[in-house]
């Protein structure tokens, strides 16, 4: 009988270690798949930083009415024509 009880025990210890070690690996895996997510979330925010900067640098040049003028063109009718627009807008 006693070793029926070594086998069983002996089981369960080889049980637990694989359960501990598939543990560890999962845990790893976990670990490898969120540095992986910051990396990407961090790459895809400075590649959208810059379209941020231009909107808000667009944005601040409409408040301030720099950027806007008026432009003057003249054509001939043969397709050829040239215009200059120069301008200081009044800001808000």
């Amino acid at each position: 009988m006693s070793r029926d009880v070594e086998q069983i025990q002996r089981g369960n210890m080889r049980g637990s270690t694989a359960r501990g070690q598939a543990l560890i690996e999962y845990t790893l895996l976990l670990l490898l798949f969120a540095v992986l997510l910051l990396l990407a979330v961090k790459s895809v925010g400075t590649a959208n930083k810059d379209n941020f900067v231009k909107v808000n640098d667009s944005l601040q040049a409409g408040s301030d009415g720099s950027g806007n003028g008026n432009g003057n063109g003249n054509g001939n009718g043969n397709g050829n024509g040239n215009g200059n627009g120069n301008g200081n807008g009044k800001g808000n």
